[in-house]
């Protein structure tokens, strides 16, 4: 369970339990219905992680392959990319 998926279960869980106090049975109903459609939600399992694409570049000095964020080649120490 993550983080999120218990904040989600005791604010809508205090909620529920808040309106039932009340006798109010519909909002009751319609809060831990909303619960359990947010924490579903927020399930990670099933899911395919995000792939982040890196796109490698070349160093304009020696041509060696690097990444875009690196502020010198490994190479040469050049800091020219393209």
């Amino acid at each position: 369970m993550s983080r999120d998926q218990k904040r989600v279960l005791w604010v809508g869980s205090i909620l529920t339990v808040l309106s039932l106090i009340a006798a109010m049975w519909a909002s009751a109903s319609i809060f831990a219905i909303l619960t359990g459609v947010v924490f579903w939600r927020f399930d990670k399992r099933g899911r395919r992680p995000e792939n982040a694409v890196v796109k490698s570049v070349r160093c304009g000095n020696c041509g060696a392959i690097g990444e875009p964020h690196w502020a010198k080649c490994p190479r040469c120490g050049a800091a020219e990319w393209k």
